[in-house]
């Protein structure tokens, strides 16, 4: 980009092959009259003084890995409470292979069996901390990502009114309507890209199927010569 104008260039093996500010019919005006990179960004959330941004991935990526974290800490612990294990004497006299051996109905043993020579080795549960910070974890990240119940079609206790349950949603969807609002921007930059284009390009009228505002469908034949002029003309585009 030079003087509001957009140049273009080739290389290959660190040599110029070709660049618009060398082709006498671009070095004055650029490789498009618009000026502007033939590209639109659709970013979520952009960063400033960058052309590119992040999005709900990035944002909810080390969340997830949190609980996910958590999640490891509880499957854990549950499969060690699940199977349990044994302290057991030398002298216990118990049949170690028919003990371990959930399918016999009856264990050899000689001699006295107490608490003194088998004894199961207790797994305590997990702190209720854990698991509480395990729940404020994905609450977090529901509100963050505004996946809410209520976007869901789920309501919270003790609201069953029709029209309380209808606002609530349309409160839940204001991020996704701001998305939404968001690409639609970009999409409004590409058409106009689209038609700064036609302006520049079209030597030969093409005839374009429409809708009129009955519905019924028109064609119009567009060139670029209805687009240019005696000065640049302001466009009022609606998409």
């Amino acid at each position: 980009m030079t003087g509001g104008r957009l140049h273009l260039i080739k290389f290959a093996c660190g040599k110029l092959l070709y660049a618009t500010e060398n082709d006498p019919e671009l070095a004055g005006r650029g490789l498009y009259d618009h000026g502007k990179y033939p590209f639109v960004f659709d970013t979520l959330f952009p960063l400033e003084g960058l052309p590119y941004g992040f999005g709900f991935i990035d944002v909810m990526r080390d969340p997830q890995t949190y609980i996910d974290m958590l999640d490891q800490c509880i499957l854990y612990n549950a499969r060690l409470a699940g199977r349990p294990r044994w302290y057991i004497s030398d002298n216990t006299g118990v049949n170690e292979e028919e003990f371990a051996d959930w399918s016999r109905d009856f264990v050899h043993v000689a001699g006295k069996v107490d608490e003194e020579h088998l004894r199961q080795i207790t797994v305590g549960p997990l702190s209720a901390y854990i698991i509480n910070h395990r729940e404020a974890k994905i609450a977090e990240m529901k509100e963050t990502s505004a996946n809410r119940d209520v976007s869901a079609g789920g309501t919270q206790s003790g609201v069953t009114a029709a029209s309380a349950i209808a606002a609530m949603q349309e409160a839940g969807n204001k991020v996704s309507r701001d998305m939404l609002k968001g690409s639609y921007r970009a999409y409004r930059q590409v058409v106009e890209l689209v038609i700064e284009l036609i302006r520049q390009f079209y030597d030969v009228g093409r005839v374009f199927r429409v809708t009129a505002p009955n519905g019924a469908a028109e064609y119009v034949s567009l060139s670029a010569a209805q687009l240019l002029g005696d000065r640049r003309p302001v466009f009022d585009i609606v998409v």
